[in-house]
């Protein structure tokens, strides 16, 4: 990946990259919205490499979308749950990072915090 992005809120994915069950449970998570739309994304299961395989298999994927089917991106990202305005902060204080590189972290982030939170309170009686 190339420069990481500032605007990442105050939770902090850093603790959970280490384990593999959360790292497969994201990339699960982003095969598997990626596939809601016809855009294949595998992952061989090494959760050492697990953020530059996804990443260099979205890059050019979403590229394509920015480029030839926008509305298909929209509705990618509204499935990811990626806010407008979390993309336009991101646009703006990394004004000269690639849009695909841009988005790409994004969903990376997004997709990991889900997992995260779910596991959370699965875990929690309430």
């Amino acid at each position: 990946m190339s420069k990481q992005l500032s605007i990442f809120d105050s939770f902090s994915i850093e603790p959970y990259k280490g384990q593999a069950d959360i790292v497969e449970k994201t990339a699960g998570q982003i095969a598997k919205d990626f596939a809601l739309f016809g855009l294949p994304i595998d992952f061989t299961g090494n959760s050492d490499w697990a953020y530059s395989e996804l990443f260099n298999q979205m890059c050019p994927i979403i590229d394509r979308l920015i480029h030839r089917d926008y509305p298909r991106l929209l509705s990618l990202l509204y499935q990811i749950d990626l806010s407008p305005v979390t993309i336009k902060t991101a646009r703006e204080e990394n004004p000269d990072m690639p849009e695909n590189e841009m988005l790409a972290q994004l969903i990376i982030y997004r997709e990991f915090k889900k997992v995260v939170m779910r596991m959370y309170f699965k875990s929690k009686k309430i």
